[in-house]
């Protein structure tokens, strides 16, 4: 039996790389590909019973001004909510019974991500 040879198809070797940290290019390269959208994503969806969530996106949405009150109580914790929140629907997800409650919370989690971007940019302009 030949072992030199390999079962598989022939792929062109890549060359190497000058260096070992990559860039933003490969990031963008890796989250756009095909495998990153079909295989990543069914394989752990699969595994763990997901349905796929979208949330509505309306042509407003981007031009949607946001009424942020930076005198409101918790208005300086909202990041701290986020990631509260963020963690409690990792746990959601992991958990088979509380699977119907999940589709509000990213509703929350998006709305929330907006006003952390609004935050963080009224922050930056100072």
């Amino acid at each position: 039996m030949d072992f030199e040879g390999s079962l598989s198809p022939v792929i062109a070797p890549k060359k190497a790389r000058p260096s070992e940290t990559g860039s933003d290019e490969d990031w963008e390269y890796l989250i756009h590909s095909d495998y990153h959208r079909n295989i990543e994503f069914h394989v752990f969806a699969k595994a763990l019973q997901l349905e796929p969530v979208e949330v509505p996106i309306s042509k407003d949405d981007n031009q949607q001004a946001f009424n942020l009150d930076s005198t409101a109580l918790l208005f300086s914790h909202i990041p701290a909510i986020f990631y509260v929140l963020h963690l409690t629907y990792e746990e959601l997800k992991l958990n088979t019974l509380m699977r119907d409650g999940i589709r509000s919370l990213v509703t929350l989690l998006l709305q929330l991500a907006r006003c952390l971007v609004v935050l963080y940019t009224m922050q930056s302009l100072g």
